[in-house]
């Protein structure tokens, strides 16, 4: 086994590949009560769809998706796709990307950079086959500049005292500026100048006393129009909910050990309280890199971030931005003793008990399926660092000699899983990325484990660990979710009506049994996820993983030139590089 340092050609070609007790419970939330949860994240999902008007739910919503879609695949789509796999299969096994000829025709490598061919690597690498371009657009990269940057002064601690300044990398900035800014630009009373002379303009906006108090300013009303003059659907709170999910997959920079920033509360702030010595927020600094002498908080810090996810619009906040991060969230079945890529996202419980699995898996789920399913015990502090797993770039783990996905204890040595007795997570290195970003401050886990474990255990694990700030973000998860485990059924059923006809296309998918892939057998004791067993052609599953992924987000060919609260305990780790997903040969 080769588990040295990683390293890269930029033809795509891996060199000196890498790979980069069981779990504590107070009590477990019963299927029944976590299923509370579901049905309330459904009903949301329901609700703000129904406010576009672009779904109607009768009763409990536990899979959003839609019985007659309007997108379908068909043959020529899978020839496609699976043509792309076959190029990424090629890759994973350690030969180049890019292939030494333009007229190459083999589908084992991408004849030309401009070609949007291949399939997305988790972390990004590899959209950009240009020389010295492979890390373009990367998770783990550093945030680049168009221009020098300008740090200016703020406000004083007191009055009398010299101007706070973003240029301190490590004390405390005083600025009321950013809630200013913000309060001006969702004010709409009458006082504002600029709503003012929207309601004069945009038909059917009026002015409206919200509390009976005549010193309060009355509020404005305007109607939505869209930038089009009114040409197109006006915008819903759905839009509100769906921008926070596209920002989530743009950028995550980690906060911490750079200062902080008081943003004192004005008078006529509705959240000002006279008398009170609290009228202020906190914000953590975004953390800088180290200076030359690579040690951190040592005054020499350098003010650049890391992107913790990758910049692309590539459905990250679904599919995760780390190799590792992606091979747990996924859905495995046992088959003949060895866990079997089913080609779907992890779900949930079985919320109106049909015995389909349903919606997004809570970290109970996470840790239930890694201890029985992976043979890997994760605990509570593993939320705040995904252990490091043998992978290849596109998510899959690099099975033991028993089939078990192998932990990477440090450069030189990995652990494979053990379903009869788990293996401790908390050995490995750790994954530059996290389970959870945002928690219930009762939930944040500790060393002390005096954390609400119950509380925990019911958060969401979603692609991005933001996916729980707020429960309409979280329906929007839900329905990328649901749409992905949508297609891998689509593409089953699919691929079961072509061998009707065409059974040649279909033949060097088949093979003899239970099937592996899309189409498999039930696994005793535990629900059936979408269907029997049926005789018919399928898929491998992580061909199907890969199938209904790309129709999701396809390949890219571009240059593109952690959070956590107060008082989050993390697990230190080693790692070696900060975020890249440490790959190995298989």
């Amino acid at each position: 086994m080769n588990v040295v340092g990683e390293s890269r050609r930029d033809d795509g070609r891996q060199t000196n590949p890498s790979p980069t007790q069981m779990p504590r419970h107070r009590k477990r939330r019963s299927a029944a009560e976590r299923g509370v949860f579901r049905k309330g994240l459904a009903a949301m999902a329901a609700a703000v769809l129904g406010l576009t008007g672009a779904m109607a739910v009768q009763g409990p919503a536990v899979a959003v998706t839609d019985e007659d879609p309007e997108f379908r695949l068909n043959k020529a789509d899978l020839d496609f796709i699976l043509r792309q796999i076959q190029i990424s299969e090629s890759h994973a096994a350690g030969n180049p990307l890019l292939c030494e000829s333009p007229s190459d025709t083999s589908w084992t490598c991408v004849p030309d950079p401009k070609l949007a061919y291949g399939l997305r690597t988790v972390d990004g690498s590899y959209n950009n086959l240009m020389p010295n371009q492979s890390t373009y657009g990367a998770a783990g990269e550093k945030f680049p500049r168009l221009a020098p940057p300008l740090f200016r002064e703020a406000d004083p601690v007191a009055p009398g005292a010299p101007n706070t300044s973003y240029d301190d990398i490590n004390n405390l900035v005083v600025d009321a500026e950013p809630r200013m800014i913000s309060n001006l630009i969702v004010d709409q009373t009458v006082e504002n100048p600029a709503a003012m002379e929207m309601m004069s303009t945009v038909e059917g906006s009026y002015a409206f006393d919200h509390d009976n108090d005549p010193a309060t300013p009355d509020r404005v009303f305007i109607p939505n129009v869209s930038p089009d003059v009114g040409l197109s659907a006006p915008f819903t709170g759905w839009f509100t909910l769906f921008g926070q999910f596209f920002d989530h997959g743009l950028d995550l920079v980690g906060k911490g050990g750079s200062g902080s920033i008081m943003v004192p509360l004005q008078p006529d702030d509705e959240l000002y309280v006279e008398g009170s010595n609290t009228n202020f927020m906190m914000m953590s600094r975004a953390t800088n890199l180290p200076g030359p002498d690579g040690i951190p908080g040592n005054g020499d810090d350098v003010q650049d971030s890391i992107n913790r996810t990758t910049p692309f619009i590539d459905q990250n906040q679904t599919y995760t931005s780390q190799a590792s991060h992606q091979a747990f969230i996924r859905e495995y079945d046992v088959v003949g003793g060895r866990p079997v890529n089913t080609g779907k996202l992890m779900n949930g419980d079985d919320v109106n008990s049909d015995g389909v699995r349903d919606g997004l898996a809570t970290w109970a789920d996470i840790k239930e399926q890694a201890a029985t399913v992976l043979g890997i015990a994760l605990d509570d502090m593993d939320v705040n660092e995904v252990p490091l797993l043998k992978t290849d770039p596109y998510g899959h783990f690099i099975p033991g000699p028993n089939g078990f996905p192998q932990l990477v204890i440090s450069d030189t040595q990995a652990i494979e899983g053990n379903p009869a007795a788990p293996v401790d997570a908390t050995q490995a290195m750790g994954a530059g990325v996290a389970f959870l970003d945002d928690i219930a401050h009762d939930a944040v886990p500790n060393t002390a484990n005096t954390h609400n474990e119950e509380l925990l255990a019911a958060h969401f694990i979603t692609g991005d660990g933001r996916g729980n700030e707020n429960i309409g973000l979280t329906a929007v998860h839900h329905v990328f979710h649901s749409e992905h485990n949508r297609l891998v059924d689509h593409v089953d059923d699919l691929l079961a009506q072509i061998g009707t006809t065409d059974p040649g296309f279909v033949a060097p998918l088949a093979r003899p049994g239970p099937r592996l892939g899309l189409w498999r057998a039930p696994v005793p004791g535990r629900p059936v996820r979408h269907r029997d067993a049926v005789p018919a052609p399928r898929l491998r599953g992580v061909r199907a993983h890969h199938l209904a992924e790309h129709r999701r987000r396809p390949t890219q060919r571009v240059a593109v030139p952690r959070r956590h609260q107060p008082g989050h305990q993390r697990r230190v780790r080693p790692r070696g590089l900060p975020l890249r997903a440490l790959d190995a040969d298989r």
